[in-house]
């Protein structure tokens, strides 16, 4: 029989063995290369500078240095090639991160909504207009949105307006993902009239081809909004995306947008990989800021799961990869909401998720607001 000291160091050393292969190989979700923000417009040299204060071990040049042309306020600085976690990425004083994560949305770039306009000129009914004072803003940061849609729109004389925002470079990429969420929230919507539904696409291509949204272009969106709108202005936004981890840069932004505007709704998607947004180790950032310990989200700030129907009542949706929408097991604090993750095909291909379950989500909310 093997001794107990033999045991115990074997299993060290398996120990030790799956340690490494957790820590020391953490998931590629980044690119070499971070975010930083800076109070006014700034040029390369300056955002040049601020970098090597936090990472004074790199050599980066001006040619590193890709500025935000929406405020030339956020820039990236370094390599667009996919890498590992910049290892000074902790340096900053916030406790977080630097590092320009991304989420890849090329999973949308199938055939999956190849008949999301069909489907969307059936759903789509005509609604009664509701006296409005003012416009309601509802930015959606995602892909963009396909000029088919927003013709279909036109022509089917949908009230509200989408209004592109050219200040950030839209790539040759799919716009399945942002087009299909916009058509949900349209879907949803009860009243239409005096919405104005800002498009910002926020997506990258990577080398390989895929399309992915960053956290730096993100954050550029969100510092357009806050420089270019009014502190009472009504502000609606949607980000059906979700990162494993936090960036530092787009969490200054969230919150400053929640302190300046009086009548501001954040909706962000849980995400779609089974897991339980409780555990520590298990991040989908931003949606978990609206678990903040902090009455400045309260009724500003929304994490949206997914649920759909069944005769036996609502049971988590699974998707064809057979990965579930994530999930908490208690929600004690911040708001929150549930809604129907399948595509507005019926009987189609169950293809959705939370990204679907956001918009429509938000859409509601509008509809009892309003």
């Amino acid at each position: 029989m093997a001794s107990t000291s033999y045991l115990r160091k074997l299993l060290n050393f398996i120990c030790e063995k799956i340690n490494k292969w957790l820590v020391c190989e953490p998931e590629i979700s980044s690119f070499q290369r971070i975010t930083l923000i800076s109070s006014k417009p700034a040029d390369a040299q300056y955002f040049l500078d601020e970098a090597s204060l936090f990472f004074p071990e790199n050599t980066w040049r001006i040619d590193d240095v890709n500025i935000c042309p929406c405020t030339e306020q956020v820039a990236t600085i370094g390599s667009n090639q996919i890498g590992h976690p910049h290892t000074g990425g902790e340096k900053d004083s916030g406790g977080g991160s630097h590092t320009d994560y991304y989420v890849d949305l090329s999973i949308y770039e199938n055939n999956i909504f190849k008949d999301c306009f069909d489907v969307f000129d059936k759903a789509i009914v005509k609604c009664e207009t509701k006296p409005r004072n003012k416009d309601i803003n509802v930015f959606i940061l995602d892909t963009g949105i396909d000029q088919h849609l927003i013709d279909l729109v036109q022509a089917r004389s949908i009230q509200c307006e989408i209004m592109p925002h050219t200040c950030l470079p839209s790539p040759s990429s799919s716009k399945n993902h942002g087009t299909v969420v916009t058509a949900e929230f349209i879907v949803a919507l009860e009243h239409r009239n005096n919405v104005i539904i800002h498009d910002y696409n926020v997506s990258e291509i990577t080398q390989d081809g895929k399309t992915v949204i960053t956290a730096s272009k993100v954050a550029c969106a969100l510092q357009d909004i806050l420089l270019n709108k009014e502190a009472d202005d009504i502000i609606y936004i949607n980000m059906s995306f979700g990162f494993k981890h936090t960036n530092d840069i787009v969490r200054k932004l969230l919150i400053d947008i929640m302190n300046k505007f009086n009548d501001v709704h954040i909706f962000c998607s849980a995400g779609n990989d089974g897991l339980n947004l409780n555990l520590t180790n298990n991040v989908n950032f931003p949606s978990n800021i609206s678990q903040a310990t902090s009455s400045l989200i309260t009724n500003k700030f929304f994490e949206i799961y997914g649920l759909m129907n069944s005769s036996e009542g609502p049971i988590p949706w699974t998707y064809t990869n057979q990965f579930s929408t994530n999930y908490r097991d208690s929600i004690s604090v911040g708001p929150h909401w549930h809604d129907a993750v399948i595509f507005t095909n019926p009987g189609g291909t169950n293809a959705g998720g939370t990204s679907i379950s956001c918009p429509r989500a938000l859409a509601k909310h509008i509809n009892d607001l309003q």
